[in-house]
């Protein structure tokens, strides 16, 4: 599985055929996965393995990373019982995170049927055919099934199985809950999900003045990948400032938001999308918002009055700034639904205690939001520790 990086050109003409379908550019593809497979190496491996899997030993790692062993030998490697069987309900966006998953999770003996959104169906069974030359084994294991809303074929599909892994809306991870417990209780799944959550980025008092242009450019990197549309996205900045400190802080970001957008450039939204997007900024005028647009890339920032009650904009490349007092109390807003928060000096131990009982499970500096190493365990459960039985 190691090697599957060395071969990430190959990958690029798949990328930019698909690339429109997804919602994406294919520069915002490719870099994407670039980022992932940067951490695909045997040190990352080896943390990440002897976290999620009790017993582990570090000394098996580059067997077990191994694409060329069999099901067989990889459970000789394990001291436990694993799931055989796990059905795999991707998000809508950032596919890389989708492909990681079900890839971390081939390493176990598992065998997958994926459930992709409807518009991701064609990216990834050109992945998977890309995969079956290069690890053959992986690819059998991997089965594509297309992403229907037949209830009753569903719940067949769930009985059959060990276990659910859902990343999607409350919506959609209820709807699944409710068909598990539709099924006798010897025939439910186990069901490990992942719901929708929001990062944020927090700027304290003493940091403000002293930004530099390097600090707005990886910020702007955050703000840009995957067009704001993952659970890493940063779509909140609290700034323990005033307003006038906020507009200024927003248009020095502005700047970098302009220069992204060559290296990581959006497809133009619809006019059903650009509508939505424009009554929900209205609103925000009407509220007292000031709204700033970048001339790039549809990027639109958001800079709320002091104290006005917390109501993030939830679209892609929307960005809100709230003036506050303490940005780390702020960001508690978003309980119980943080993820990621990134600040530019780093957070203590305590704060993080404080911060992780509203949901923040990663912490990191400016530019590393949407790039998590393979030790983030996910969502405070990890990515195949809920596998293990």
């Amino acid at each position: 599985m190691i090697t599957l990086p060395r071969h990430i050109q190959e990958l690029r003409p798949i990328l930019s055929q698909h690339a429109r379908e997804t919602g994406y550019s294919e520069q915002v593809l490719y870099y994407g996965f670039s980022q992932m497979f940067a951490h695909w190496n045997l040190q990352e491996f080896e943390a990440f393995l002897t976290r999620e899997i009790p017993g582990f030993q570090a000394a098996d790692t580059s067997q077990f990373i191994d694409g060329r062993i069999s099901s067989e030998q990889r459970r000789s490697l394990l001291s436990c019982k694993t799931v055989s069987s796990l059905i795999m309900v991707t998000a809508s966006t950032v596919p890389s995170a989708s492909f990681q998953d079900i890839m971390l999770s081939l390493l176990l003996p598992v065998r997958i049927t994926h459930r992709p959104s409807r518009h991701l169906v064609p990216l990834f069974e050109s992945i998977r055919n890309w995969v079956a030359g290069l690890l053959p084994d992986f690819a059998s294991r991997w089965t594509i099934t297309p992403t229907d809303h037949d209830d009753e074929q569903i719940r067949c599909l769930l009985a059959s199985q060990d276990a659910v892994n859902i990343s999607g809306s409350d919506q959609t991870i209820a709807h699944y809950q409710n068909l598990i417990q539709e099924l006798p209780a010897d025939a439910r799944p186990k069901c490990i999900a992942h719901g929708h959550r929001i990062s944020a980025i927090i700027i304290r008092s003493h940091e403000l003045n002293s930004l530099t242009k390097d600090d707005y450019d990886r910020i702007s990197i955050d703000a840009s990948i995957w067009d704001q549309t993952g659970c890493l996205s940063p779509k909140c900045i609290f700034v323990e400032g005033s307003p006038d400190e906020c507009i200024k802080f927003a248009r020095n970001l502005l700047h970098s938001l302009d220069k992204t957008a060559s290296l990581l450039p959006e497809i133009p939204p619809s006019p059903c999308e650009l509508a939505a997007r424009n009554n929900a900024i209205l609103m925000a005028q009407i509220d007292g918002a000031k709204i700033i647009r970048a001339t790039q890339n549809h990027d639109i920032l958001i800079v709320y009055p002091q104290n006005y009650p917390f109501h993030p904009v939830l679209f892609p490349r929307t960005t809100t700034i709230w003036p506050v007092g303490n940005a780390l109390k702020a960001a508690m807003q978003l309980s119980p639904h943080g993820q990621c928060l990134a600040s530019a000096s780093p957070i203590n131990d305590e704060e993080i205690e404080e911060l992780s009982g509203t949901g923040f499970n990663r912490f990191c500096a400016f530019g590393k939001m949407q790039d998590p190493p393979l030790t983030w365990f996910h969502d405070g459960i990890g990515t195949i520790a809920p596998l293990i039985k």
